[in-house]
């Protein structure tokens, strides 16, 4: 097969064969033993068997390339990968059976072996050279990169050098502080700043040098601007001149190891500030050698005592402050010890008795000190200080500064001035007293005597002096006053004058007598009188105090001058006394008197008993047509002679009662009214002998027209007698003959008109009717009753609560019907009407009636169509005719001609016309109102009239009126007598 190139045989037993060279695989060979006896005859002359021959290739050693027999990198570069170091491999068995090995040759191999921190390796997947060499390593390393096959054993090699090339890293160091303090010095001053400067890390610092490089930047503070730092960190410098400088210097390091492969030889450039400290010079001056002075002179000022004064002989020094110190030798000589200002000003005083000479020294201290060296005092210098001999001035003290004395006491104090003594030996000294100029006037103002000899102070006061009096006390010596001696020495005093305070003076009155019966606070005016607290300038109180004092409410007290107070017990005769006690505000102090007493009485008569009554009544309700007599008083309790009760009745209407309200003994309440309508509230009260009064009962009054039936009578009457007609109408109605009230009698004695008044509610016209047709009067024969009405009987009861309650409206007209119009018609139409009846002829005057009839209805329809807004109480008239002058329509109801207005302005403007209703039947009647008065009467804006019934009460106010009205609204109240009251509703 193909596996061999030359086919196995045996030879001698051996077998043999040669197989290709890349031939592998198994053959089957069969080897047959063949001998030569042969076949014939079934015979076997061979035997076989089969061997198989399984051809392995042989392994050959692994083939690679490497990208660069020699690798450099930079130290400190950390690990290192090389992707695709490891090229062209080949390998029999495959990357899994190959593995690649790294080892260190040569004579460094140990060494470069500790110089890596990470061996150099080759991944056979990737062909990746990896490896890291430690920081301070640098050189070159031979390695022997190996591929062995791990199947067949066999390998290849190849050599490989890594090279480790050295940067240099820039010098370290420790900063010293940022500020270095030095003082100034005339030789070079060294500052041991930098510290643990190193060329590098590791072997660098071993094997490099290292200098130091300085940079001035604030020239003019060193000598030559020249400043150097050394390899150990040292900075030296010479100082240019005495005094506060600051320069900053820059401080850098640099190696040896130069800058090869992007190495750094020198270091971070850092600074230091130096302060240069000035060292203190000692201060000078210039003083006189000597001086002269006065005993006793007191203190001395000299200016200028010292001069030339400098804190130093630098100009720096000269915001120094400077000092002086003295000494003397002689230490009892000042009084006052000698002191120079920094400014050279010499201060001192001797004693009084001193005098001679004696020496100070003088000695100048700045505030620089002696740091580094310097100096802060001067030299010394003597002054010889001569003082000549003068008088001192006695001296004594005083007990006390201030002495009290009272008005019109002497005072009297030995020993007031105490340790008198001369200013020098063997004088004598007096005494004596001297007003202060600030009194401005003589002693004897104030003093009725004064003096103070032998040191003992005597004061007697004028009486009536007040204040105080400024006084000196002069001691003088016999010295004399030579070389300016003082031979006089005082002290201040002052005496107070001590006021007692005069009792306050009054008048009190010593007996009060009251009526009791009032709650109220009592008041006497002039209790107290004549009140005065002597002297100016004090307040005086008044207090009282009582015996008694249950007998108050309200304790007496006084103010301003009136006695005041309340009684418990109103009705009680009770007595108190009253301690009153007067105190002015001038105290009792130095035996003053500030308080006065006076006893006083009180006494309380009972009040007399106000009579007592009710009424039978609290409302009633009475007729215009005569007086009315109602049994109003009960249950009087006159509390006194019942004989003198007197009686009060007043009225919030009068006009409704012109002639007043009677009240009869027995109690009967006499009413005298006009023939007017309205309501009014009575307010009854009794007084009574004793004059007390009765509390008020009201009593609410109203006044109505009676009911009255309206009868026309028509037929044959012979002969017309009034009084006997009247005497039968009574008998006929049944009622008095003052009860009928004719009103017309028709010419041709055809038609009679009369009222009957003071009717019942109950009774109806129809009743009347009947009766007088029932009656069997002989006139019942020759009159007829044509019809009868009934007037007023809406007026009669008092106002219901819903009534009173609403607010008054104007009534609108409306048109009515005919029958109402029949009835309602005025007096004029009804007597033409008649005349027309009586006389047919007249048919023309019938037509002039109709239409007389028909334009009143026109006007009453005018009106009807008048709008007034009575849900609002508003009314807003339509005009007749548009601009110029208004003409409206209003409706106004009166119950009488007598009732009419008098006059136009009595209830609107100028060219208003009225429509009147005078009998109750809604049939409306024009007034003429031009037979007024022509009087204009003209009110703002587009006001509205709105009528008060007699059953409504009057308004007190906007509030007691619904509704919103216009602002310019009045409203006008019909039910006083004759005439309207106005009453404005502006808001």
């Amino acid at each position: 097969s193909s596996i061999f190139t030359v086919a196995p045989q045996v030879v001698n037993g051996t077998l043999t064969f040669t197989t290709a060279a890349t031939a592998s695989g198994v053959s089957s060979v069969s080897i047959c033993v063949i001998d030569d006896g042969g076949i014939v005859n079934g015979g076997v002359d061979r035997t076989c068997v089969v061997v198989g021959i399984s051809v392995v290739l042989a392994q050959q050693a692994p083939d690679f390339g490497v990208a660069n027999l020699t690798v450099f990198q930079l130290q400190r570069a950390g690990t290192v990968v090389i992707r695709g170091f490891l090229t062209d491999l080949t390998t029999q068995s495959g990357a899994a059976n190959t593995v690649v090995d790294i080892t260190m040759q040569g004579p460094l191999a140990e060494t470069c072996k500790s110089s890596f921190t990470m061996l150099p390796a080759i991944a056979v997947a990737t062909g990746d050279l990896q490896f890291a060499a430690s920081d301070d390593f640098f050189g070159a390393c031979h390695t022997n990169v190996s591929v062995r096959d791990t199947v067949s054993g066999r390998g290849t090699s190849q050599q490989v050098t890594i090279v480790i090339l050295e940067v240099n890293l820039k010098p370290t160091f420790i900063d010293g502080p940022a500020s270095v303090s030095v003082p100034y010095s005339s030789s070079e001053t060294t500052i041991s700043w930098a510290t643990a400067i190193s060329a590098g890390s590791g072997a660098e610092s071993l094997r490099q040098s290292v200098r130091g490089i300085a940079t001035l930047r604030s020239p003019g503070v060193f000598v030559g601007d020249v400043v150097t730092v050394d390899q150990n960190g040292a900075i030296r410098f010479n100082i240019s001149r005495n005094g506060p400088a600051t320069a900053d210097v820059d401080v850098q390091f640099v190696d040896d190891g130069g800058t090869t492969n992007g190495g750094s030889d020198s270091s971070r450039l850092s600074s230091v500030r130096i302060v240069v400290i000035g060292v203190n010079t000692p201060p000078s001056f210039v003083t006189p050698a000597r001086m002269r002075t006065l005993q006793g002179a007191g203190t001395k000022t000299v200016e200028q005592f010292a001069t030339q004064i400098s804190p130093g002989s630098e100009s720096w020094e000269g915001s120094q402050s400077v000092a002086f110190h003295v000494a003397s030798n002689v230490s009892h000589a000042f009084s006052r010890f000698p002191t120079i200002s920094a400014g050279g000003v010499l201060t001192f005083a001797t004693f009084s008795t001193f005098h001679g000479t004696a020496t100070i020294t003088v000695q100048l201290r700045d505030n620089g000190g002696v740091r580094y060296g310097g100096s802060d005092a001067s030299l010394t210098r003597d002054v010889l200080v001569e003082v000549d001999h003068v008088n001192t001035a006695p001296s004594f003290t005083l007990a006390r500064s201030t002495v009290y004395v009272t008005q019109g006491v002497t005072y009297l104090e030995p020993n007031f001035v105490r340790d008198i003594a001369s200013g020098d030996a063997n004088q004598t000294v007096t005494l004596s007293l001297e007003a202060e100029a600030s009194f401005g006037a003589p002693m004897s103002t104030a003093f009725a005597a004064v003096a103070i000899a032998g040191g003992n102070l005597s004061v007697t006061p004028q009486r009536f002096f007040r204040g105080s009096v400024p006084l000196r006390v002069v001691a003088t010596d016999s010295g004399g006053v030579s070389n300016g001696g003082h031979n006089t020495f005082h002290s201040s005093l002052t005496v107070v004058f001590l006021q007692r305070n005069a009792a306050p003076t009054a008048e009190v009155t010593r007996a009060v007598e009251v009526v009791g019966g009032s709650s109220s606070p009592y008041r006497i005016d002039g209790f107290v009188r004549a009140l005065s607290a002597v002297e100016q300038d004090q307040t005086v109180s008044v207090s009282v105090s009582a015996k008694t004092p249950s007998i108050f409410s309200t304790l007496p007290s006084v103010v301003n001058g009136a006695l005041v107070f309340g009684l418990a017990e109103t009705n009680a005769s009770v007595s108190s006394e009253l301690n009153v006690t007067i105190r002015d505000s001038g105290g009792t102090a130095n035996g003053g008197v500030d308080t006065i007493a006076f006893q006083s009485s009180l006494t309380v008569r009972p009040p007399a008993v106000a009579p007592s009554f009710t009424l039978s009544r609290t409302a009633a309700t009475v007729s215009t047509t005569a007086s009315a007599r109602i049994a109003l008083v009960q249950n009087l309790v006159p509390n006194a002679d019942p004989a003198t009760i007197i009686w009060r009745v007043s009225s919030d209407n009068p006009m409704l009662l012109p002639f007043g309200v009677q009240i009869d003994a027995d109690g009967t309440t006499v009413v005298t009214t006009a023939s007017a309508t309205g309501a009014t509230t009575l307010m009854i009260e009794a007084t009574n002998a004793a004059g007390a009064t009765s509390v008020m009962r009201a009593l609410s009054l109203m006044v109505v027209i009676p009911p009255r039936i309206r009868v026309v009578v028509d037929g044959s009457i012979d002969s017309f007698d009034r009084p006997e007609f009247r005497r039968r109408m009574a008998s006929i109605f049944g009622v008095t003959e003052s009860q009928v009230v004719i009103v017309s009698v028709a010419p041709g004695s055809v038609v009679v008109t009369f009222y009957i008044s003071g009717l019942q509610p109950s009774m109806t016209a129809g009743t009347f009717v009947d009766r007088a047709r029932n009656t069997n009067d002989p006139l019942h024969s020759t009159i007829r009753i044509s019809s009868a009405s009934i007037i007023g009987l809406n007026t009669t009861a008092p106002p219901s609560s819903a009534s009173a309650t609403q607010p008054p409206r104007l009534e609108t007209a409306s048109a009515e019907s005919d029958s109402e119009l029949w009835l309602g018609m005025s007096r004029t139409v009804w007597l033409v009407l008649v005349l027309c009846v009586v006389g047919s002829a007249l048919a023309g005057c019938c037509v002039c009636a109709v239409v007389h009839v028909i334009q009143s209805r026109r006007v009453r329809e005018d009106a009807a169509r008048t709008d007034f807004a009575t849900g609002a109480n508003e009314c807003i008239p339509k005009r007749k005719t548009a601009g110029g002058s208004r003409a409206e329509t209003y409706r106004v109801r009166v119950d009488d001609e007598d009732m009419l207005p008098q006059r136009r302005n009595h209830f609107a403007k100028q060219n208003v016309t009225w429509e009147a209703d005078r009998d109750s039947t809604n049939d409306l009647e024009a007034v003429d109102v031009e037979q007024w008065s022509d009087e204009e009467f003209d009110l703002p804006g587009d006001d509205c009239w709105y009528d008060v019934p007699a059953t409504q009460p009057r308004p007190a106010s906007p509030a007691d009126w619904r509704g919103n009205a216009p602002q310019d609204t009045k409203w006008f109240d019909s039910r006083t007598a004759g005439r309207p009251a106005w009453m404005s509703r502006r808001r």
